[in-house]
């Protein structure tokens, strides 16, 4: 899979998101720290195909990143992302990706708080909490 991860820096978005369809599509937990810097990527398309397979993925690794993505400008991302948080860390903490930003803003400390009393404690498993 190693000839994807080069795919990622394509500047062609078609060419981004096939990349990140592809690691995604291995199941390989080390594909995790290439597609978390893809959640930055320029394109909408490709961000939430990553908040997708993140999710799929199922690794804790991607949780910070995950909630940083809440704070995404497109909600369709925003909700992609929200998603993947849930599948991961079988949380239900209230997000509205269409609310406004200093409500979403609180939601998202919401978020970082959870995150930050779940990391002390060691995981029950290898790839989830």
């Amino acid at each position: 899979w190693q000839n994807w991860v080069i795919d990622l820096a394509s500047a062609n978005s078609g060419t981004r998101w096939q990349a990140v369809q592809s690691l995604g599509g291995t199941g390989d937990p080390a594909v995790v720290p290439h597609l978390v810097a893809m959640l930055k990527d320029a394109d909408i398309f490709v961000r939430m195909a990553v908040c997708r397979h993140l999710g799929g993925l199922g690794s804790i690794e991607a949780i910070p990143a995950l909630i940083d993505t809440l704070e995404d400008e497109e909600a369709s991302v925003r909700e992609a992302a929200l998603v993947a948080l849930r599948s991961i860390s079988g949380q239900s903490i209230p997000f509205d990706p269409l609310a406004r930003d200093g409500d979403r803003s609180k939601r998202v400390r919401a978020w970082r708080d959870w995150w930050e009393q779940a990391a002390k404690e060691p995981p029950k498993t290898k790839t989830k909490i």
